[in-house]
């Protein structure tokens, strides 16, 4: 999971939003592949928040991230993630 606050009147579309970070994307190394299901399949979640301030937008955000890293540990340890079965794979 990525998030990213923005301060927009409007959501960009999904090309849009691909355009901004494909180039961080490939200059940061992220794989563009789920770990969880091995889709490479990009899919952004956009929604507003409403009478937040950019910090308050963060603090959410971090909290939705600590929830996804949980459950992406959960996931892995119950072997049932791509990348766990691609490590059996291979070993």
């Amino acid at each position: 999971m990525v998030g990213a606050p923005f301060d927009r009147e409007y959501a960009p579309s999904d090309e849009q939003l691909w355009e901004w970070t494909k180039p961080l994307f490939e200059e940061m190394g992220v794989r563009y592949r789920c770990g969880i299901c091995g889709s490479t399949s990009l899919h952004w979640e956009v929604g507003a928040m409403p009478g937040l301030t950019m910090g308050e937008a963060m603090k959410q955000l971090k909290e939705e991230e600590l929830k996804q890293m949980v459950t992406r540990i959960w996931l892995d340890l119950q072997g049932t993630t791509h990348d766990i079965k691609e490590q059996r794979r291979r070993n």
